[in-house]
Order: C-alpha cells, then sequence, then structure tokens
C-alpha cells in the first residue's frame, strides 16, 4: 500500500443544506476519524481501497448549519502491532502496511506542529491588535471639576492637560495592582492665571520633595510618574517652565 503527501484533516463550513462531506487521507480504521461537529452524525463510510482510493465521507442525518465548521481529522494511534517471528517467512505486506501507519504518524505529527505554530502566531497577533496598541499608546485629554481631577489608567498613559482652576484633589483610577508598572506622562500646560495643584503625598519628588514649579502664566511642563506598588507610592520626575 502507499501514503499520499496529504493533510490528514479537512475543514467544512456549513451551509445549511450539505449533509455529505468528503476526505481523501488514507484512513485504515474508523475510529482513526475524530469529527469536530457531531451534533446529528449519521455515519462514516471509508473507501474500500484505501491504496488506490484513499479517503471517504461523512454523512449528517440534518445538515450542519450555516458557517458550522465541520473538521475531519485522522488521529493514528501511536502503537506498533507488527511483531516479527525468527525464521520465518519475510511478509513484505505487513512490512509495508507498518512503514505506513509510520508515514501517516508523521503527517499526524506534521499537522500538530503547523496547527501549534498557527496558533502561536495568532496569540503574537491577538498582542498586537488595535485594543492593545491603541491602549498603550493612548493620549487622553483631561479637565479638572470642582478642584478634583483623575489620572485613570486604562483612558491612557499620555495626558493633556491644561489648567483652568486651582485642583485641590488629585486621583488615579484604575491601577494594576501587584507590583505591576503604572506611568503617565503628563504635558500639562498652565492657564492664563497661575494655577495651583495639591499633588498627592505618595507622589516622591526629586531634590528632596520639590514638587514642579508650573506658576510661569501659560508655560509648559512635563511631568512623569510611576508606581511599582499598585500607587502606594509614585516616583515623580519633571521637565518645567518650558515656556
Amino acid at each position: 500500500m502507499t501514503v499520499q503527501n496529504v493533510l490528514p484533516c479537512v475543514e467544512y463550513t456549513g451551509n445549511g443544506a450539505q449533509t455529505n462531506f468528503q476526505f481523501i487521507f488514507r484512513v485504515d480504521d474508523p475510529t482513526w476519524i475524530v469529527l469536530g461537529f457531531t451534533t446529528d452524525f449519521l455515519q462514516l463510510n471509508l473507501n474500500a481501497d484505501q491504496d488506490s482510493a484513499p479517503g471517504g465521507s461523512v454523512d449528517y442525518s440534518i445538515a450542519p448549519p450555516v458557517d458550522q465548521i465541520v473538521l475531519i481529522t485522522r488521529i493514528t494511534p501511536k502503537d506498533q502491532d507488527l511483531d516479527y517471528t525468527r525464521y520465518d517467512s519475510f511478509d513484505s505486506e505487513s512490512h509495508e502496511d507498518a512503514l505506513d501507519k509510520l508515514t501517516m504518524l508523521v503527517q499526524d505529527l506534521c499537522k500538530i506542529v503547523v496547527d501549534g505554530f498557527a496558533l502561536v502566531a495568532a496569540q503574537i497577533a491577538l498582542l498586537q491588535n488595535a485594543v492593545f496598541v491603541n491602549f498603550c499608546l493612548l493620549n487622553q485629554t483631561i479637565v479638572s471639576a470642582g478642584g478634583i481631577v483623575t489620572f485613570d489608567f486604562q483612558a491612557g498613559m499620555g495626558i493633556s492637560w491644561t489648567l483652568t482652576e486651582n485642583v485641590t484633589t488629585v486621583n488615579f483610577a484604575n491601577i494594576p495592582a501587584g507590583t505591576n508598572l503604572c506611568q503617565f506622562e503628563l504635558d500639562l500646560i498652565q492657564d492664563g492665571v497661575a494655577r495651583t495643584i495639591a499633588w498627592p503625598a505618595s507622589i516622591l519628588w526629586p531634590a528632596s520633595g520639590t514638587i514642579p514649579d508650573i506658576t510661569a502664566i501659560n508655560s509648559r511642563a512635563q511631568i512623569h510618574l510611576r508606581t511599582t506598588d499598585a500607587g502606594v507610592t509614585w516616583l515623580g520626575s519633571y521637565v518645567e517652565n518650558l515656556g
């Protein structure tokens, strides 16, 4: 017998009418077939001569629904049943069957490896999708109300903020738990009137705790805030009075 160079699986998409699904890879035993969709499964048909006409078909009593994936896969048993007896005549047919089974096992393994790489690639693509990228690079514009302002990590790490009043309370929202890194980059613009900000005591500023000087009218300051303890403490740094 022989084994064709084909993938040991085939995938169909249901259309609500088709009930018979063909496959062309060799299968020596019906138990080697695994179906991804079994609802209303009727019967498995193997071609009589798997050498010259490998494969068969799967029948359903009711057609799989529209867009339903119908996956037909061969899973070759990972065993070896051939046993040679010393001094007996050489049974070439049994020997070839054993080699064919090894080939089918290799095909099954190759399919698993290919699917594994595809899954890894899909997971990488998921990490690179628009939601993740936008979340990392998103810049939000905020305003205070009643002297209160909130830095929401889920809304973006970049913050554009033009002061319009004195701020007495700075809140943080949706800060990652544990030791995960969270940081904000603030582009802070002073009003035409010198506004003030009462920064939280949890922010540790450089130069012995000197807070940013934002009092210059219409000036700009760049402020960086960083925490790795869920916001219990923040490390603050800044470049002030950029004009």
